[in-house]
């Protein structure tokens, strides 16, 4: 809407109705951005005393603050970097790796350079890569208890072999 404002400035630069409505919309950008601010500081506020936290509403509050102006101060206050990081870090101890990994790549977003938080995206995937192997390695042991009391020649092992294969392979895409 600015854009276009700057346009008709452009075209009808005496025009006091491109005035007023360059006036206006910079006064509903300026009231957009401080509600976006104290939603933002609401929510900073609870992001850092609870584990149960609305980080979707987060990310749209920072999204529009992004969008309305991208070198707001609020996106590159410290405390930000401070809650995502103590909230991964919860997540992470909690073992809950979906919900760390969804706040890492939220963190991304806004401040994709944190050391810390890309300390934190190494780690994670390190453990999601764990919990994958560990989960295909259940999986296999399961087909094998499965499989056991047709398994009484290595004929009857390579046949099953090649499953077992096909299934690691189906694992690694």
């Amino acid at each position: 809407a600015m854009e276009l404002v700057t346009t008709l400035s452009d075209l009808y630069p005496n025009s006091a109705r491109v005035l007023t409505m360059r006036t206006e919309l910079t006064e509903r950008r300026s009231r957009e951005l401080d509600r976006l601010i104290e939603a933002y500081n609401a929510l900073l506020a609870d992001l850092q005393v609870s584990t149960d936290n609305d980080w979707e509403s987060a990310g749209e509050v920072l999204r529009e603050i992004l969008l309305l102006d991208p070198q707001n101060p609020a996106l590159k206050d410290h405390r930000l970097a401070d809650a995502f990081v103590d909230q991964i870090r919860q997540a992470i101890d909690a073992g809950d790796l979906m919900r760390a990994k969804l706040i890492v790549e939220l963190a991304g977003e806004f401040i994709p350079n944190d050391p810390v938080i890309v300390q934190l995206r190494e780690q994670l995937a390190a453990r999601l890569e764990h919990q994958r192997q560990d989960n295909l390695a259940i999986e296999l042991r399961a087909r094998l208890e499965q499989e056991r009391d047709a398994l009484r020649s290595l004929v009857d092992f390579r046949r099953m072999q090649g499953d077992l294969m096909m299934q690691i392979g189906r694992a690694h895409v």
